[in-house]
């Protein structure tokens, strides 16, 4: 917690100010990069299983299984924290309102997910 106290912007000048703010784009935009790197991943050996499973169809009810329970982990995970659902724009504006509150690192990893 010591480096996030570090990071308070009441401790600095106008300058001080910019360095956070750049080093909190930085970090956003890298996640978000990472987030949408993972996607394309994701994407492209999901196009690599159903080639597959062209080839050897005997493979589809390991397929059907292993998507059943990935859908009941991903379901679970959704449960225990509403918030990670959706593009999270509302979750934001009502944040920025401060109509609410939330954990940013519980939703971050979960995302990722």
């Amino acid at each position: 917690m010591e480096f996030w106290s570090q990071l308070n912007p009441r401790r600095y000048r106008k300058s001080g100010y910019i360095a956070v703010g750049a080093l909190i784009g930085v970090l956003a935009g890298s996640a978000v990069s990472l987030f949408r790197y993972m996607i394309g991943f994701i994407l492209e050996q999901v196009v690599n299983v159903y080639s597959f499973l062209r080839e050897k169809p005997q493979w589809i009810p390991v397929w059907i299984l292993f998507s059943l329970v990935m859908g009941g982990i991903l379901g679970q995970i959704v449960k225990s924290d509403p918030d990670i659902k959706g593009s999270g724009i509302p979750q934001v504006e009502l944040q920025l309102q401060g109509k609410m509150d939330m954990n940013w690192w519980s939703v971050c990893w979960k995302k990722f997910v």
